[in-house]
């Protein structure tokens, strides 16, 4: 006798399993290290306008920068703590960091904006203590934590504002102990981090429908922002949305229980359905995946240099 709920579900099967497989694939064709051997470098990050690859000196006490034209590499700026979580301007014309300084036995802690041109650097705020890295919410506001509380900040006008009167751009969050502050649509807003405990690496999407993250123990999730709806995308850790928000990028490291010993890039579709190993180099170590705005190419870090892996989709 015939089972018809078997043959639906064998027809079911094989149809999305068609609709997977008939999805692209995605490939490095190139890969090759851009740093020279006598910079230690990590953390790279792609201006908006695809000029520059900004990069993290040693112990993150600089920020250097590589020309993509040229193939040249020149030191921005050069202060404690400046390569931790600095943001460039929407326009790429600009970053934004943090800089630490001693006061006695505390640290103290300002934000200030780098001219890329000229190299010259603009204080925001005073010192002060407690102050979270800064995100460009638009092409002149700057947002960041000062005592788990947002304040946004007028580059131009120097001059701080609240977040709600903040006009509508990107939607940036911060994590906050066990909360997310999020600015979404100009509005400031506070919530529990998805899934209870820590959260690391949250990004929103380019369209700002989902939110990546991370978990502790490397499991990546998005969640919906309409509905707080969660998915599992992979176990690993750093996602990093590409530009148009079809891929996510991670790297999938592997420790002995002290340290870790090997690591590579992997890249998923954004509903987590399909992963491609993007590279397998037992001798690299390499984390930090950051899209090129065109979605061509990925740099990364590994052990202080700087790999750039140049992208094809079949």
């Amino acid at each position: 006798m015939i089972n018809l709920n078997k043959i639906l579900s064998f027809i079911a099967t094989m149809f999305l399993t068609a609709t997977l497989w008939a999805q692209p694939a995605i490939k490095v064709n190139h890969q090759k290290i851009i740093s020279p051997n006598a910079l230690y470098l990590i953390s790279p990050c792609w201006s908006p306008d695809g000029l520059h690859i900004a990069a993290a000196g040693g112990n993150y006490g600089s920020i250097w920068l590589y020309t993509v034209a040229t193939g040249q590499w020149r030191k921005l700026i050069e202060e404690n703590g400046v390569g931790w979580e600095f943001d460039w301007s929407p326009d790429g014309k600009k970053i934004a960091f943090r800089s630490n300084m001693l006061a006695g036995r505390r640290k103290q802690t300002t934000i200030k904006i780098a001219d890329i041109a000229s190299g010259h650097a603009e204080q925001l705020i005073d010192y002060t203590r407690n102050i979270s890295s800064p995100k460009w919410v638009t092409q002149d506001m700057v947002a960041f934590l000062i005592e788990n509380r947002m304040v946004s900040f007028s580059a131009s006008l120097k001059k701080q504002t609240s977040p709600a009167t903040v006009p509508m751009g990107k939607n940036v969050c911060f994590i906050s102990g066990d909360a997310l502050m999020m600015l979404k649509n100009g509005q400031g807003t506070k919530t529990e981090t998805p899934l209870g405990g820590m959260t690391f690496n949250a990004s929103f999407s380019p369209d700002g429908s989902r939110l990546l993250f991370e978990k502790t123990g490397g499991k990546i999730y998005w969640q919906r922002v309409s509905d707080d709806s969660l998915k599992f995308i992979a176990n690993g850790e750093m996602p990093a949305w590409s530009p148009d928000g079809k891929w996510i990028a991670y790297a999938n490291p592997k420790d002995d229980g002290h340290q870790f010993i090997s690591s590579d890039i992997f890249a998923c579709d954004a509903g987590g359905e399909r992963h491609f190993q993007l590279t397998d180099t037992a001798d690299e170590l390499e984390m930090h995946p950051y899209w090129s705005p065109d979605g061509r190419a990925i740099a990364c870090d590994s052990e202080g240099k700087i790999i750039l892996l140049n992208l094809e989709t079949e």
